[in-house]
């Protein structure tokens, strides 16, 4: 059976029309590459050259066959170097879950992953946390982003970025002219929250923060998610607290104030503990804490 090393012997020999050259080329020596030739010629059943003790040229037939080897080879080659890039991690997919909470964090992580992996085809699947974990054994999303920290056997749990978060008041509210407030401070208002149980962590953290200043919040409306939030909050229905992410969005009525003591909320990467991506997820982790320590100061 003709194998790779016959062609590669064969197509030195060609282009130097020498097999002393041929076989120092090839770092081996002239004997053993006399023999793969003749091999080689054997198993086709004609020559591919015309050689005495002096004179070593190419038949027709080995003109063709150069030709087509050289073709042959240079696809090798490039199927070794496309397959390399899947190995090291420099080619290849990423289907990455993140609650609605990341939106805008995750614009920051791919900025910067993109920037170094550009051939990677990124896919984003926005969905709760718990939704992640069950996509990530079904197979159908490679790394989640959530917001805490998820304890599972079965899945790699990696923090992050701690975000702050910050007040969002109506522009009209009787706080909104400070220069940052404390929890204690917002203890008499109603709060705009997601829905006890909502799956993405948020309802969890707002609360916490509230219980550790000493208060339960007076939930006025409950939200579906933080963009609805602030929507409302523009409205005059009340108050919340927000990652700073999100203070981008300059809504009108709205006026967003740092909090005196920090309040946050972690950021997580969750995968399968092993899989084939595993070189991919370890580049898309270091580049995802990259990403957020480049942007945190545009976004703080």
């Amino acid at each position: 059976m003709i194998e790779f090393r016959h062609l590669r012997y064969f197509v030195a020999v060609a282009e130097e029309l020498n097999f002393s050259r041929a076989a120092e080329r090839l770092h081996i020596s002239q004997s053993p590459l006399s023999r793969q030739i003749r091999e080689l010629e054997d198993m086709l059943g004609f020559p591919l050259f015309a050689r005495d003790r002096h004179h070593v040229e190419l038949t027709a037939a080995g003109q063709v066959y150069l030709e087509k080897a050289r073709e042959i080879l240079t696809a090798m080659e490039q199927a070794r170097r496309e397959a390399e890039q899947f190995h090291v991690g420099r080619k290849g997919s990423l289907s990455i879950g993140f609650v609605g909470s990341l939106t805008y964090r995750v614009a920051a992580i791919l900025q910067t992953f993109r920037l170094h992996f550009p051939d990677v085809h990124i896919e984003l699947r926005q969905m709760k946390s718990t939704e992640q974990m069950q996509a990530l054994y079904d197979g159908k999303i490679d790394v989640g982003l959530v917001r805490g920290a998820v304890a599972n056997p079965n899945l790699i749990c990696k923090g992050i970025a701690e975000e702050p978060l910050v007040a969002a008041l109506p522009g009209s509210h009787p706080l909104a002219h400070k220069t940052a407030v404390s929890l204690g401070d917002l203890a008499p208002h109603p709060f705009i929250l997601t829905p006890y149980r909502s799956g993405s962590g948020y309802y969890e953290i707002v609360t916490l923060c509230c219980k550790e200043a000493g208060f339960v919040p007076r939930v006025a409306v409950e939200a579906p998610e933080i963009l609805t939030i602030v929507a409302f909050v523009a409205a005059n229905m009340g108050v919340a607290l927000i990652p700073v992410s999100f203070t981008h969005l300059r809504a009108d009525g709205v006026t967003y104030l740092p909090l005196e003591s920090a309040c946050t909320w972690n950021i997580s990467l969750i995968a399968n503990a092993h899989g084939p991506k595993q070189i991919l997820i370890d580049h898309f982790l270091a580049h995802a804490r990259g990403g957020i320590n480049a942007n945190e100061d545009a976004l703080t």
